[in-house]
């Protein structure tokens, strides 16, 4: 029953974002829960399988699949499959027909006004981490990431590495955007009236709970639809907010893999993998809020 999924999901992801205060072992329970609901019962189609392509309906979009969790094998969906999700199979098609681009991957950080407290000095260092690992990257850091120069610079970009606040606007979701040096902003409905124009780009959005949507009929409205209209082959977001010092380690484990020629979504499963081994960040609250979505095949490089 889809109505009891949901509101288990309710009460799991309530448990989920207290981080460590929440026990491993209840989490794991409810995780079970929602793996008995949502793959038990396709369980035996899936032996042969590697990957998984994930088309959530309603209410499931807000689901971290990658933490869905077997209590049988005592594994976790992501120490089993890699996989991707999607809004639907046509989206899909688009995205796997999409051009493999060859310019220099683009690096894009603001942290802010550094005199206001909302001020996030972890992104130059983020940035300055993932252009040892991605030398011939442009980057615009600081003040140099304004609007037009982002705009200017977006042009068939393999990868676009987008740090800093990314803000959802509940009320409006065409309104969720990254601010930017200058007082402009990225806004979902500027990627709108761009449609196709990122021509095939995968692009990484390192911010809180840049892959949130609302359910408007049957399209979830946010920046990943944005991006997606805008031509992009594959996003990766996050659903919730996320702790600064594992999703720093996450990155870097993330780049080191898309660096070496892997699929972004097999090389954002193996940095989670790698995470979750961690004693420090086994928790699901500090690997799981990443997902991708779009061309399961598609490299960055």
């Amino acid at each position: 029953n889809l109505s009891d999924v949901e509101q288990l999901w309710e009460h799991t992801r309530w448990m989920l974002l207290r981080g460590k205060m929440a026990h491993l072992p209840a989490i794991r329970e409810q995780l079970s829960g929602l793996w008995q609901g949502l793959l038990a019962p396709f369980e035996k189609d899936l032996v042969r399988k590697k990957h998984l392509v994930i088309a959530p309906y309603r209410g499931l979009y807000q689901i971290p699949f990658s933490c869905l969790y077997d209590q049988l094998r005592q594994q976790y969906l992501i120490e089993r499959w890699t996989y991707s999700i999607i809004p639907n199979l046509t989206i899909l098609s688009y995205c796997q027909g999409r051009p493999t681009l060859k310019r220099a991957p683009l690096l894009v950080g603001y942290p802010g006004e550094q005199d206001s407290p909302l001020f996030l000095p972890g992104v130059e260092v983020e940035l300055a981490h993932i252009s040892k690992l991605l030398p011939k990257a442009d980057v615009l850091l600081g003040e140099a990431a304004s609007l037009p120069e982002v705009e200017a610079y977006f042009v068939d970009r393999p990868l676009i590495h987008l740090a800093g606040h990314i803000y959802y606007n509940q009320t409006n979701p065409l309104e969720s955007g990254m601010p930017l040096a200058g007082g402009g902003w990225l806004r979902a409905s500027d990627l709108y009236i761009k449609q196709g124009s990122l021509n095939g780009s995968v692009v990484l959005l390192s911010g809180c709970e840049s892959g949130s949507g609302k359910l408007t009929g049957s399209e979830v409205l946010g920046l990943n639809s944005a991006f997606l209209y805008a031509g992009a082959s594959g996003i990766v977001s996050s659903l919730w907010r996320v702790d600064d010092q594992a999703t720093s380690s996450l990155m870097t484990k993330l780049y080191r893999s898309i660096s070496a020629g892997k699929p972004v979504a097999g090389a954002l499963q193996a940095a989670q993998r790698e995470l979750l081994l961690d004693p420090a960040y086994e928790h699901p609250f500090y690997w799981a809020a990443f997902s991708f979505c779009g061309d399961p095949s598609r490299s960055a490089l």
